[in-house]
């Protein structure tokens, strides 16, 4: 999914997956920060419509990982989950033969 498609396409995807996500809307002010967990860890996006950033606390000062996409990865090797949740700036390009449009080096966090 492609992070331009909105802040509220975003929430529905994770939610779709079974995701847990935290948003509120605000009054009168727009709120860019969807807060998602998994395995009791929390996640933070903070998006914007032409770069979105993967963080690990909802602060200003922290590490952030950019990207404009997200997708799920049924393929875990683990038994412990099933899935994994990638974040990604660029796509594989499409080789036709066994294509998978996430990179090997995006950002994965396993789930079930």
């Amino acid at each position: 999914m492609n992070t331009e498609e909105g802040i509220e396409q975003i929430i529905k995807y994770l939610t779709n997956h079974n995701i847990k996500v935290k948003y509120e809307k605000l009054d009168g002010n727009f709120n860019r920060i969807i807060e998602f967990e998994i395995d009791g860890i929390n996640y933070y996006i903070e998006w914007w419509i032409n770069q979105s950033y993967l963080k690990l606390k909802n602060d200003f000062s922290v590490a952030n990982l950019p990207f404009r996409y997200i997708n799920i990865n049924p393929n875990s090797p683990t038994r412990k989950h099933k899935y994994k949740l990638c974040f990604y700036d660029i796509k594989n390009i499409d080789t036709g033969f066994l294509y998978n449009e996430i990179p090997f080096g995006s950002f994965k966090i396993p789930f079930n």
